[in-house]
């Protein structure tokens, strides 16, 4: 009975991978608890670095995506970010920042 008990495992075969997976998750955790036990203010510091990285990984891409979305009538060739240090100048008239951000404010109500 014993012999043949990792059969009964289903997902051995629907996912094979999994205790390989599962190592590198807890290698990684390990990882960071073995960072943290050594300099907890900096391992606080790359996990909240880490965090607002993500966050604005995620707002980039629902500008970028809202931004497909606004421009399908408006056939601009480019759509730029403004940044400090990035562009030395601009003509106004070119500015689409208020109907941006206003569709997408109004998206953001719609889901919320």
């Amino acid at each position: 009975y014993r012999s043949n008990n990792w059969q009964r495992q289903l997902h051995l075969f629907e996912v094979p991978f999994y205790y390989i997976e599962y190592g590198i998750a807890q290698l990684g955790a390990i990882g960071m608890w073995m960072q943290f036990k050594e300099n907890k203010e900096q391992a606080m510091g790359n996990d909240l670095q880490d965090a607002s990285f993500k966050k604005m990984q995620d707002v980039n891409k629902k500008i970028e995506d809202y931004l497909k979305e606004f421009n399908k009538d408006k056939g601009y060739s480019y759509i730029l970010a403004h940044q400090p240090g990035t562009i030395y100048y601009k003509d106004v008239r070119y500015d689409i920042t208020s109907p941006v951000v206003a569709g997408l404010n109004a998206a953001y109500k719609k889901k919320n």
